[in-house]
């Protein structure tokens, strides 16, 4: 017999706040996060727009971990002025406190972290820089030659400087837990999974079916992201994926005909995932019950999805076969937080897949994007995503696909635009990530009743 699987702590950080309870209100309210770049000088770029965390919120982060620096330091030849954790751990470990705590866990063991990021990433523009810095001061003969050289150096933080190693975030998180809470078990499972937009949402489906088969009995699954700098922009600029429109507010707009492109944000989510009955003999919260999961790949494009949307229907036909009874039709489905980044093939191809799939039940199905308001937060999107499905299950509050006036998308499709969907008796939500390459993932979250 399989075990059933369910969700007991919730945590994020969003450039709409720093927990859950901050980023869902602001997401009801309809709240954009949207604003011009800050992090760097984005004036040559076509897309200068991002949905950044805010100075202040990032300083208090930076304060509030100070203490782990010390250890990091020890693990990089360099002057250990240039070291810092990076910025998507800071992420991580903030949303981890907030889950842990909300999971009400004491004296536990846990039989997984499992996190979906972007593998070996690495602050290529503050190494760059710093390299340019000191070549500069050894060769330069006039301030002019300097200052081309240094490639703006005088904007380089040497105190920002980071390598973001996922073997490494692992280490320090589980040090973390063991630190502040105790944590019991020297053996957990230590994994990373890279599958660009769709990573934490593998994660997710990874730690499900490893619960679900009994191989574990609870996994901490996440996804963290921060990539706002001129190499990640220069990449999706290339791909022609960003954004043009520079309209802070109204720039990503999920399903709309004005749509052009996704806007760059940053943040990190986890779930704490368990066993039923051992969360239920503890006495903890229960949020939902993962009750189905598919995955499948197009193979078709480095950058593009099968525009036949194939491989999105399959992944989501196979999220419902893996329900089972607990599916008996696709009308008990009254929900999609859909991936909806605001690009041309990706809203029109996720569409096509929502439509053949529940046809005549499309008119019914409530459909919006959380991209629309805190944008595309690449590897973390799918874990902080279904956080906010969980949270609209609960609470029975759909927040909205904002900046949405008509759709060119052909099909009778129900995207939620006019504010907040209040006082639903919704039962089973679909949570799809459909990533570059044709890497697709769907999730089914059951209400706990």
């Amino acid at each position: 017999m399989k075990n059933r699987v369910v969700i007991t702590g919730l945590g994020v950080v969003t450039p709409l706040g720093l927990n859950i309870k901050d980023s869902f209100f602001k997401l009801l309210k309809g709240k954009s996060a949207e604003c011009s770049i800050t992090r760097f000088d984005a004036s040559s770029f076509p897309s200068k727009i991002a949905c950044e965390i805010d100075q202040k919120n990032l300083l208090y982060l930076k304060d509030h971990y100070s203490d782990l620096d010390n250890d990091y330091k020890k693990l990089f030849p360099y002057p250990n002025d240039l070291i810092k954790i990076p910025e998507q751990d800071l992420f991580l470990l903030k949303a981890l406190e907030e889950a842990w705590e909300d999971s009400q866990f004491e004296n536990v063991n846990v039989g997984a972290l499992i996190v979906g990021a972007e593998s070996g990433l690495i602050d290529f523009d503050r190494i760059y820089s710093y390299y340019c810095d000191k070549n500069c001061d050894k060769n330069c003969n006039d301030e002019n030659q300097g200052n081309n050289q240094g490639n703006n150096r005088s904007d380089f933080d040497k105190n920002s400087f980071a390598i973001r190693s996922p073997t490494q975030m692992l280490e320090r998180v589980l040090k973390f837990l063991k630190g502040k809470y105790n944590l019991k078990n020297e053996n957990i499972r230590r994994e990373v999974i890279s599958l660009a937009c769709a990573s934490s949402t593998a994660a997710l489906i990874r730690g499900y079916r490893e619960v679900k088969r009994g191989n574990i009995k609870r996994a901490i699954v996440a996804g963290t992201f921060c990539g706002i700098n001129p190499h990640m922009l220069t990449g999706f600029t290339l791909v022609e994926a960003l954004t043009k429109s520079n309209v802070v507010g109204k720039s990503s707009r999920p399903f709309d005909h004005k749509r052009d492109g996704f806007v760059l944000s940053e943040g990190a989510g986890v779930l704490i995932i368990e066993e039923l009955e051992l969360a239920k003999k503890r006495g903890a919260k229960i949020y939902a019950e993962i009750v189905g999961a598919g995955i499948s790949s197009d193979a078709y494009k480095m950058t593009d999805m099968d525009t036949s949307a194939t491989g999105a229907i399959n992944s989501i036909q196979a999220a419902i076969s893996d329900a089972g009874d607990e599916i008996k039709r696709v009308s008990d489905i009254g929900y999609v937080n859909a991936h909806g980044t605001s690009t041309q093939v990706n809203d029109r191809v996720e569409s096509l897949a929502i439509s053949s799939i529940f046809k005549e039940h499309c008119s019914e199905l409530l459909i919006s994007s959380n991209k629309s308001m805190i944008g595309h937060t690449i590897a973390a999107c799918g874990a902080i995503e279904s956080c906010f499905t969980i949270k609209t299950l609960e609470s029975g509050l759909i927040p909205a696909n904002i900046n949405f006036e008509q759709t060119d998308i052909d099909g009778n499709l129900n995207y939620v635009t006019d504010g907040t969907i209040t006082n639903l008796d919704l039962k089973f939500a679909l949570k799809n990530s459909f990533a570059f390459g044709g890497s697709n993932c769907s999730l089914i979250f059951k209400k706990w009743e």
